[in-house]
């Protein structure tokens, strides 16, 4: 259940122009395969778009990004 921000802001993004942030949810649970990440999700409106995880998230849990094949590869366990 998301919980309310004690003040709404504006974020700008390529998707959409800047939607209203009012709402987070912490310990959201994301898995990939066969693993589980717990973490807080700021809430933007968008219908094109499931999740945004910020490079320092990838970088921090040992993401590999390929966009060409469109994968995401873990190489911590």
């Amino acid at each position: 259940m998301p919980n309310r921000m004690s003040r709404s802001f504006r974020v700008s993004t390529l998707v959409r122009k800047t939607p209203l942030v009012e709402s987070w949810v912490e310990g959201a649970v994301l898995l990939f395969e066969d693993r589980e990440f717990t973490t807080n999700l700021i809430v933007l409106l968008f219908y094109e778009v499931d999740v945004i995880l910020g490079m320092d998230w990838l970088e921090h849990h040992g993401a590999m990004v390929d966009c060409k094949k469109k994968t995401i590869r873990f190489s911590t366990p």
